[in-house]
């Protein structure tokens, strides 16, 4: 059976649709992965572990679709949604450009274990006064 030019039209039809589906279902993904991007806060007490985690498999699946983030770029994207209380972490990563985003990291989970045995002392030390 010989393919006629209709069979190679309709089969190029096909592939041009199924090329432009998977295009525009490939664009809304990446488009839905940065929107949870955008609103991923982190909120002060929450688990830090957790919310990072959550936005390194945000930014696995930007890369499965072949969208790439500079270091640079996730340094300041951690930043810009750390809460009001740590900004000046803001002020010791700008002053360190080469700074990772595993340093940066570090130096917010220290931040918050400090915080978090600020609480727990002052708590203890209220308790403890109390009659």
């Amino acid at each position: 059976m010989a393919c006629t030019d209709d069979d190679n039209k309709s089969a190029h039809d096909f592939w041009n649709f199924l090329e432009s589906t998977f295009t525009k279902s490939n664009e809304q993904a990446i488009q839905n992965v940065r929107c949870q991007i955008d609103f991923s806060v982190y909120v002060e007490g929450t688990d830090w572990d957790k919310h990072l985690n959550k936005f390194n498999a945000l930014i696995a699946e930007l890369a499965i679709q072949n969208v790439y983030i500079k270091e640079k770029v996730k340094k300041s994207m951690i930043i810009r949604y750390l809460p009001e209380s740590l900004s000046f972490l803001c002020t010791v990563a700008s002053a360190q450009p080469d700074m990772t985003v595993e340093t940066l990291n570090a130096l917010i989970r220290a931040e918050l274990n400090r915080k978090k045995i600020q609480t727990i002392c002052k708590v203890s030390i209220t308790t403890r006064a109390s009659p």
